[in-house]
């Protein structure tokens, strides 16, 4: 199945987005296994990663497929009709657009790839918002460390309350690294540049920065899970989205990937693979508390072993590619190439999945009796709170709706306005991005009740609250879903020069913004302060 899948993949790249034309000879690309790369793992700096690091010669390849599908013969004519009075290329733009459509295929491709051969599988959550750059809020998820192509990914269920991750490294193979390197090397500028023709900057910044993404649209975890499906199905019989290959492909790993005695530790016995499963107490006390951004502080004994779990699952999973694997002697991958066929591994897949439908509906009735269990409690709670709230629900009966519809009373931004946002950025050229980033500030700040604004990425909706806060005598109480959200806002709007505190019973405060949680904006204290700083004419908003 991963033999096909890899095969598949490059035969689309090279036919379908490089359009035939040969890497070295037609486009100049010279990227190989022995082409020495240097990664500052220790930069945290947004916009920094290996590819466009000046010391690498990843950075003098941004320009050769477009000169490639400018000069060439075979191309040339494909993309372009010709030159403006400007000396400008006059794009064939629904050419370019179906262009894109195979890159997004091969964007699928490739990432299934990582997900099936970087080791123990990580969760679809975790690994479909992996960053190619460190963004503010974000640190990138793919790095390049003693010639090994690596993407990490923080598994925590907690993560949000904590901010602590269990950091998990997952090795590439040289065959998918090669993939990667032509796709996000060679490939991804010019993505960036026509995804910024056809569909303007916002879209652009979101494909430039993301690894899962198509026309400057996120390719979600469904998405990638239904093509994991359809690939399973085709090749076992056996449809398995992330959440069964996972389960399937922790048994299929223990039964099938030589591990040794040496391999276990201590008192708890943790296997190189339950490590990079984040499944053991043992990583969980060694690991718990670290935050992503610190991963370069982990010890090296603890990355070579999640790098060996990942190069053991490539060495099984490619055997029949190379031959015989590179870790372990030719009777031995012999053995495990037996012990694939056997018939009792199919029926152990088939117990498998469906232990999980089982498990699957099991949930589906407890979730069912849960909310029956909910709906009885609210019929029977008090009404105080909300009686007390009634006030307070009164002055958030209009709807305005700011770039989805009509809005009851559209406001159109002014040179205060732009003043706000030049405070907030501190950049005195500063100007509103994308249609409706300044339309959006201006009917929030006009004090629209009840404003649904809705942003692409990158545009800027915290100036919507920090802008008006920056100037106004009154308090803005700002909900955050994330802990980390909530203080990388306070980082911002402390440096931005707007007073901001997160919100504590017996808060005193009556300018600038309040941040909380949505956990504890559902505390009845929280909303009894805000029904009094409503009363007392002190609340803008929430």
């Amino acid at each position: 199945m991963v033999a096909h899948l890899l095969q598949r993949s490059k035969e689309h790249l090279v036919s379908k987005v490089l359009k035939g034309l040969e890497l070295e000879a037609d486009i100049g690309y010279t990227f190989g296994p022995d082409t020495a790369v240097i990664d500052d793992l220790s930069r945290t700096t947004p916009g920094y990663s290996f590819l466009p690091d000046p010391l690498n010669p990843c950075l003098g390849m941004t320009t050769l497929l477009a000169k490639a599908f400018l000069q060439h013969p075979k191309v040339k004519r494909h993309f372009h009709s010709g030159l403006d009075e400007e000396n400008k290329p006059i794009w064939i733009r629904r050419n370019i657009s179906d262009w894109l459509r195979e890159v997004e295929h091969a964007t699928e491709n490739i990432c299934l790839l990582m997900f099936l051969l970087g080791g123990q599988y990580p969760r679809g959550t975790e690994f479909n918002v992996i960053k190619l750059v460190n963004i503010t809020t974000r640190l990138r998820g793919i790095f390049w460390l003693d010639g090994w192509l690596m993407y990490l990914v923080g598994y925590s269920k907690i993560g949000s309350i904590t901010q602590r991750d269990r950091v998990i490294v997952h090795g590439l193979p040289w065959e998918v690294t090669e993939l990667f390197m032509i796709l996000h090397a060679l490939v991804r500028p010019l993505t960036v540049d026509w995804t910024f023709e056809l569909y303007g900057e916002a879209r652009a910044r979101v494909q430039e920065l993301t690894l899962m993404a198509s026309e400057g649209t996120l390719i979600t975890s469904d998405r990638m899970s239904h093509l994991l499906e359809q690939l399973t199905l085709e090749h076992t019989g056996l449809a398995m989205g992330y959440r069964r290959w996972r389960h399937c492909g922790i048994a299929v790993m223990r039964c099938h990937i030589l591990i040794l005695e040496a391999d276990e530790e201590g008192d708890v016995a943790n296997s190189v693979f339950d490590m990079q499963a984040a499944h053991t107490t043992k990583l969980a006390n060694a690991l718990y508390a670290l935050k992503t951004s610190e991963w370069h502080l982990m010890t090296s004994t603890a990355v070579a072993k999640f790098m060996d779990a990942s190069q053991r699952s490539h060495d099984w999973m490619l055997i029949k590619i190379r031959g015989s694997a590179s870790r372990i002697d030719a009777g031995e991958a012999q053995a495990i190439s037996s012990m694939a066929q056997d018939p009792l591994v199919r029926q152990r897949l088939d117990d498998a999945v469906d232990a999980i439908a089982s498990a699957e509906k099991r949930m589906a009735q407890s979730l069912a009796d849960t909310e029956k269990r909910l709906a009885a409690l609210m019929e029977l709670s008090s009404q105080t709170t909300a009686e007390k709230m009634s006030e307070l629900a009164a002055a958030t009966t209009k709807v305005t709706a700011v770039g989805v519809e009509p809005p009851v009373q559209i406001w159109h931004p002014g040179v205060v306005h732009v003043r706000m946002l030049q405070t907030v950025l501190k950049d005195a050229p500063a100007s509103f991005k994308g249609n409706y980033q300044g339309v959006a500030l201006a009917t929030v700040s006009a004090q629209q009740p009840h404003i649904l604004a809705v942003l692409a990425t990158g545009i800027g909706k915290s100036v919507l609250f920090m802008g008006p806060a920056s100037v106004e005598p009154m308090v803005m109480v700002v909900i955050a879903p994330l802990v980390a959200l909530k203080l990388d806002i306070k980082q911002r709007a402390l440096q931005a020069g707007v007073d901001c505190s997160e919100w504590r019973h017996g808060l005193l405060q009556d300018r600038g913004l309040v941040i909380l949680s949505g956990k504890t904006a559902g505390l009845e204290t929280f909303w009894y302060w805000a029904l009094l700083q409503y009363n007392q004419k002190k609340l803008a908003r929430i």
